[in-house]
């Protein structure tokens, strides 16, 4: 075994020895941004594991962002909503339904505060996430998003029994629709609205961007005072027409 190994040199034409060029490649190593970091590697992994696991209480107050206003629910309660219409919730669920009579309408939405209105503000880019299904076996149309849907000013997913769309409206109360790839009924899907302020509005199912809008030159309507909505009619007489609620999110800057 030779014991001063680590003392010979790299090569006759180089006199570093090998113990210096381990510590050089070791310093370039912990130097070096991107270390761990390609595909599966340990801090790639890291960084794309859906629960990253640190000691209880090791996240303090200041890494956590406080800077948004934030609302998620689960529906064990809809006490808090303005409901018009048939609906019921259990504790993880809830379900918006209508009567067998032609054009009936439910209706439910979160009304903003009464003394600031502060959301939906969409100055202040908000985002509404919800996990949900529509379902019906005749003609029926549901709208799915921010604002006073059905009003004047909103913005929103709408589903009917063969067509589905991203839908907003301007500060004059125009709608404007987007042709979507229809949204499978009965089956559940994740949608996601976000509106970033005096550039653009997207649409996402399930992860995926599916509608996007230039918003650099309109002015959008003043949706505060109803932060998100859900509307469903029932276009068939007889028909009973239904969306089934898991989860909601919403999100805007403070």
């Amino acid at each position: 075994m030779l014991q001063n190994w680590g003392q010979m040199t790299k090569a006759q034409d180089d006199a570093t020895t090998i113990d210096q060029a381990i510590a050089s490649a070791i310093f370039a190593h912990e130097n070096d941004p991107e270390s761990h970091m390609g595909v599966g590697e340990s801090i790639e992994n890291h960084r794309q594991n859906e629960v990253i696991d640190h000691p209880a209480n090791s996240v303090v107050d200041d890494k956590i962002n406080i800077e948004k206003f934030s609302l998620q629910d689960w529906f064990a309660s809809l006490s808090a909503y303005d409901v018009s219409g048939l609906a019921f919730s259990r504790l993880g669920y809830a379900e918006f339904y209508t009567t067998t009579v032609l054009n009936n309408v439910t209706y439910v939405y979160l009304p903003a505060d009464d003394n600031y209105n502060l959301a939906c503000d969409v100055s202040k880019n908000p985002i509404f996430e919800t996990v949900c299904f529509v379902n019906s076996s005749e003609d029926f149309q549901s709208d799915i998003g921010f604002g006073d849907i059905g009003g004047d000013y909103y913005v929103s997913f709408r589903i009917t029994k063969t067509t589905s769309n991203a839908v907003w409206t301007d500060d004059d109360g125009v709608e404007h629709l987007i042709s979507l790839t229809d949204i499978t009924k009965g089956v559940l899907h994740k949608l996601r609205i976000e509106i970033y302020s005096g550039a653009y509005i997207s649409w996402f199912v399930d992860g995926f961007l599916v509608a996007q809008v230039d918003i650099s030159a309109v002015v959008l309507g003043d949706m505060r005072g109803w932060i998100f909505a859900y509307r469903i009619e029932t276009l068939h007489i007889g028909n009973v027409a239904r969306i089934g609620v898991f989860r909601v999110l919403y999100q805007q800057d403070l």
